[in-house]
Formats: structure tokens, sequence, C-alpha cells
């Protein structure tokens, strides 16, 4: 006679040999969605975010539709696959987005490449691999025919890296969960997310002294260190040489890149200058992971000769952030127990030219803030602004999410803990993180998977991968967990 847990065990067994067998189709499907470069694009008719952005989710839909799944299209926002019966609905959230693919790949990031067991590509790991991991573990379940009291939605979001407009949208307009998790984050799972904020700094220039700037240009998206920088300045001819010399002696002391150029400039007597710095990309919840190119050049425009526009901005940026990642310097080197230290990353800059003179404009830098999840933001933007604002920056459209934290006793927790130590035998005690995903913007989810703790964090960087076998692992976890949860 066999008990009430031998049959959960008969039934985890044949729920991990289902997804073995559905594993290359899950490989097939994932590859065809990383040739798609779904970065967020010009909205048009039916597309919100780009084009290729819809192309994802239509890819996403359709192969949802083959493997027999109930299928909608929130207004090109967001789409969803749906399995079972139940007046309650359990989510499963992951996003086709991704963020541009940066520099310093070994293979081409669109193409998923497999090499010596991993699965490369721009959204393998962040987030298509475990979205599509958590279809396929459905269709598993489907297939075996497990008993469930609940509907399991998995849903493909479109704007996770850019402003969860998606989520808000789906929010206004379809059920919510009562219970769910986000595959994108890590193992075992996420219970306290840190909240997250972005913001600008502005500096005006009025094209004063005899170092201009003519442009500066670095950064992807906010979420993510900078790995390149590249600014213009325009310069008296006879300082050119000495200029370019202090610039490369200051980057060559402390062992920065630097390459540089020179040409004749628009004005009589003056000299166009080029610089560009590298760095090496992180995710913006770590950016102590990475160097940002950004603050480097702007740490090298510090050292320029005399007391102009460009110095000064360059000096002043120096003494509240230079390349700190803890808020030291602006004032906000908050922390808590449950989830650290806060973090910024300064993810990108911008030049734009205002009025007719040479050099007259305004220098824009994108701040990408994340701070403990005991505080919110009225206890970092007031005196964030007040440090910016003592150093003659302007503080402009911040905007941003509460922290997310499910105690450690929850019904949620407990039983994500349970499918997570069921199939690998590992402690479960919950994490934090400074990266925001969608338990941010839709309620009763948390961060569950996909990255093992022992494998490097390669969301957002170069040759981003996934271990196959590892992957396989993790679509059996989430596959039990939805079981559990629907349960």
């Amino acid at each position: 006679m066999t008990n009430g847990n031998g049959r959960m065990e008969q039934a985890a067994t044949a729920l991990d040999e289902r997804i073995d067998a559905l594993f290359p189709s899950y490989l097939e499907v994932l590859r065809e969605s990383l040739r798609i470069p779904s970065v967020k694009g010009e909205p048009r008719k039916e597309a919100p975010f780009g084009a290729e952005v819809r192309a994802a989710l239509d890819h996403a839909l359709g192969a949802a539709a083959s493997l027999g799944f109930r299928t909608v299209d929130v207004d090109g926002m967001i789409g969803y696959a749906e399995y079972g019966e139940g007046e309650e609905m359990v989510a499963v959230i992951g996003h086709l987005d991704v963020v541009p693919e940066g520099t310093g790949w070994t293979v081409p990031p669109f193409e998923g490449v497999v090499r010596d067991g991993f699965l490369y590509g721009r959204g393998t790991g962040d987030d298509k691999g475990p979205i599509f991991g958590a279809l396929f573990g459905l269709a598993a379940i489907r297939d075996l025919k497990i008993p469930l009291k609940r509907r399991i939605r998995v849903l493909f979001g479109c704007d996770e890296e850019s402003g969860f407009a998606d989520v808000a949208h789906y929010v206004t307009k379809e059920e919510l969960p009562v219970l769910g998790f986000t595959p994108d984050a890590e193992f075992p799972l996420v219970n306290a997310e840190k909240g997250g904020m972005n913001m600008e700094l502005l500096r005006t220039f009025h094209g004063d002294g005899a170092i201009r700037l003519l442009s500066f240009l670095g950064g992807s998206a906010p979420n993510v260190v900078p790995d390149r920088a590249e600014a213009r300045l325009l310069v008296p001819s006879g300082e050119a040489r000495g200029i370019l010399t202090t610039l490369t002696g200051e980057a060559s002391a402390k062992g920065w890149s630097l390459e540089s150029g020179a040409e004749p400039g628009a004005e009589p007597d003056t000299t166009a200058l080029f610089l560009r710095t590298r760095g090496i990309a992180a995710h913006g919840s770590t950016p102590e992971k990475g160097k940002n190119a950004v603050a480097r050049l702007l740490l090298l425009l510090a050292a320029l000769p005399g007391d102009g526009e460009v110095a000064r901005c360059a000096r002043d940026f120096a003494a509240v952030l230079g390349e700190e990642t803890d808020g030291t310097s602006l004032g906000v080197p908050l922390e808590d127990a449950v989830s650290g230290q806060l973090t910024v990353n300064l993810g990108m800059a911008l030049w734009t030219a205002r009025g007719e003179r040479t050099g007259e404009g305004v220098l824009d830098l994108t701040l990408n803030v994340r701070h403990p999840v005991t505080f919110t933001a009225d206890d970092v933007v007031p005196i964030l602004r007040a440090s910016v604002e003592r150093a003659g920056f302007a503080l402009e459209n911040v905007r941003g999410k509460a922290a997310v934290h499910f105690p450690v006793e929850s019904d949620l927790v407990r039983k994500l803990q349970r499918a997570y130590t069921s199939k690998t035998g590992l402690d479960a005690t919950p994490r934090s993180m400074g990266g925001g995903t969608y338990a941010k913007g839709l309620p009763n989810v948390v961060a569950f998977g996909t990255r093992f703790l022992d494998e490097p964090e390669l969301a957002h960087q170069a040759d981003e991968r996934i271990s196959l076998d590892r992957m396989r692992l993790a679509m059996k976890i989430l596959a039990e967990a939805m079981v559990l949860l629907a349960q």
C-alpha cells in the first residue's frame, strides 16, 4: 500500500522525468526567443515597447499556444498562458525585454550559441531562460494531469527593464494572484527587495571659459554599470597638447584606460579633443562589481587645468559621488540587517546642447539608487537632494518603487522553501537583494530562482549565459513550486 508521502514522491519523480523529456523542446523555443533582440524601442501601434519586444511577445504566446495553453495578449503590454480550473490563480511572471548587449562579448549576443554545456545570449538568465522554463514546467504539470485547486498563469512581461509599465497596465485590467513568484533572481528565494529609484542630476553649462564641453555620452540603462563613456572638449589649440598630456597621465596613474584624439575645432585657434574611457559592466544592483566608465571620465576631467565650468563640474561630482557605490558622500550610507547597504549606480550620462553659445547646455547624469527595506524614499531623497544642490547640481525626475519584504513565516515563503529543498537537499534560508523584480509590481509575489548561489551573476553583462544542466534542475524546482502553490 502506498501512503500519501509515497504518492507525492512518485508524482515528483514523474514531474522530473517529464521535464527531462521536454527539455530539448524548451531549448529550441528559448533559442528562437534569444534571436529576437528585444531591447525597448520606439512605440508603435500595438507595439508599445517597440517592434522587437512585440516580436518577442508574439513568439512567446505562439509557443504557449502550440503547447496547448489558453493565451491572452493584454494590449501588447504583457501576455500570459494559463492552465487549470478554480476561482483563485497562482502567477509566475517573468520578462521578455532585455537590456542592450553592451560590449565585450566573445560570441554573438543574439544567436543563442551553445558551447561547453552553456547557452549564451542576452536574456538567457535575465529573464527569457527562466520564464520559458516555467512555461515548460507548466506543460509537464499539464501532461501528467496533476490535481490542482488553483489556476496557474505564466505571464510574459515586456517592460521590466525600463519601468514596469506592463504590470502597471496589467493590474488595472486583469485578475491578481493569491500567490506567485518571479524567476528573475536567485535561489533559494528572495523575500526582501530593496526599494529602487531612478533620478537625474542636472548641471547647467553657460559656455563660459576657455575649455568647453561639446558632448558627453555614456551608459545604456540606469540599472547597468556603464562600460564606455565618451566626451568632446573644445580647447585653445595652444593648450591642446598639454591638456591631453595631463589627462593621459592622470589615467595612467590610476590604471585606467583612456583613448584620445584631436582635430581642428569649429572656432578659430581651437582644437576639439575626443576622449573615451572603458569600464566593466555589472548589474545596477551590485555596482561595486563593475568599473564605471562614466564616473571615471568625469573624474579625469577634474584634472583639467584652471577653474572653468567643465573642471568645476567634474570636481563637484568627485566630491559627492566619484566612484562610490554606497552613498557615503551623498550623505545616505544607509544599512539594515535585513537587506544590507544602500547602493548607488551612475548608469547614464547625456549632454544636451542648449542656446546659441558653444558649450552651452545641460549634462544629465542618471542615478539608480537602491535603499534597504527598512527605509523609504523619504529617508533618502531629501538628504540626497541637499547634498547634490550644495555641489551645484539639480535633482529632478525622481521615480521609483517601494521595498518588498515577506516574512519567513508566510505560507508563500514556506512553500517555495519546500520546493527548493525537495529538489536540492540544501538549506533554503531566504535572502535579500538590491535588484528589483516584478515582486514590486504584482501583489503576493516574491523572487524565486533561477541562479544558484555558486553561479556567477551575469545579468546585464557580456557573455550572459546559463548552464544547461543547472537550468534543467531549476525547471524542476519551478514546476514543484507551481504544484505546491496551486494545490
